[in-house]
C-alpha cells in the first residue's frame, strides 16, 4: 500500500510559492525607483539609458509575484492547473531575474539584491522538478481536496499587505545599498514610499475584511489570471493521471 504524501507536499509547494511571491513582489517594488526615477538622482543616473528595459523588467517581476500569490493557494484547493502555472511563472521569473542580473552587473558591478529573487526561483523550481519525479509523484494526489475550500482573497490580501509592510520598512533593509558620500536616497522616496505601502496595507486589509464577509473577490482574482494566461496561449487544465 502506498503512503499518500500529498498533505506534505502540498504544503512544501504552498510555502515555496509564498516565498516566490514575496520576494518578486519586493524585487519589483524596489526597481521602481531605477526604472522610473534614475535621472533624479546622480548615483543612478547610469541606468538611464537602460530605463525601458528595468520598467519591463519591473512589471513581470510584479506580475509573477502576484499570480505566485494565487498559485500558491490554488495548490490548497486542489486545481488541475496550479503545478503547470507554477512551472510557468517561475520560468518567466528567473528569465526576468536573469536579464535584471545581467544589466545590474554591466552597470554598477553588482548583482544585489538582484540575485535575491533568483536564487529563489531556482530553489523553487528544483522543489517543483523533484516532486515531479516518479518516487514522490506517484505516491501524491494535488487535486484532492483537502477539507472546504477556501477563498484565494486570503492569500491575495495577505501578499498585498506583505508587500506594503516591504516598502514601509524599506528605510530599514535598503539604506546601506542606496547610501552614497553620506546621503541616503532612499529619503528622497519617502512620500511615495509611504503612501504606496499604506495603500497596500490598507487594500490588502480591505480584502481580508471581504473574505471574512464571504464576499467571493477570489473568483474575480482567478478568473482574471486564467484569461490573462490564454491570451499567451497557456493552458492548464491538467489531465488526470491514469491509476488515480
Amino acid at each position: 500500500m502506498k503512503k499518500d504524501m500529498t498533505a506534505y507536499v502540498r504544503g512544501i509547494i504552498v510555502i515555496t510559492m509564498a516565498m516566490v511571491a514575496v520576494f518578486s513582489i519586493l524585487a519589483g517594488v524596489g526597481t521602481v525607483c531605477i526604472a522610473w526615477g534614475a535621472a533624479n538622482w546622480p548615483p543612478f543616473r547610469a541606468f538611464v539609458p537602460y530605463q525601458g528595459i528595468y520598467q519591463t523588467i519591473t512589471i513581470i517581476t510584479l506580475m509573477v509575484g502576484f499570480a505566485a500569490t494565487v498559485i500558491a493557494y490554488a495548490f490548497v484547493r486542489g486545481e488541475k492547473w496550479a503545478f503547470n502555472a507554477a512551472i510557468v511563472a517561475i520560468l518567466i521569473g528567473l528569465v526576468s531575474g536573469g536579464v535584471h542580473m545581467y544589466y545590474s552587473d554591466m552597470i554598477r558591478g553588482s548583482t544585489t539584491p538582484a540575485n535575491l529573487r533568483v536564487y529563489v526561483d531556482i530553489i523553487a523550481l528544483v522543489v517543483l522538478f523533484i516532486i515531479r519525479m516518479p518516487f514522490v509523484w506517484n505516491k501524491i494526489d494535488l487535486t484532492k481536496p483537502l477539507g472546504k475550500n477556501g477563498s484565494y482573497t486570503i492569500p491575495t490580501g495577505m501578499a498585498c499587505v506583505a508587500a506594503g509592510l516591504g516598502m514601509l520598512s524599506t528605510p530599514f533593509y535598503a539604506g546601506p545599498s542606496h547610501t552614497f558620500d553620506g546621503v541616503n536616497y532612499v529619503n528622497y522616496l519617502m512620500t511615495e514610499l509611504l503612501v504606496i505601502g499604506g495603500v497596500l496595507v490598507g487594500f490588502g486589509a480591505i480584502l481580508l475584511v471581504l473574505a471574512k464577509m464571504k464576499v467571493p473577490v477570489d473568483q474575480w482574482v482567478v478568473s482574471l489570471f486564467k484569461r490573462a494566461a490564454g491570451l499567451f496561449g497557456f493552458s492548464f487544465k491538467a489531465k488526470a493521471e491514469e491509476g488515480k
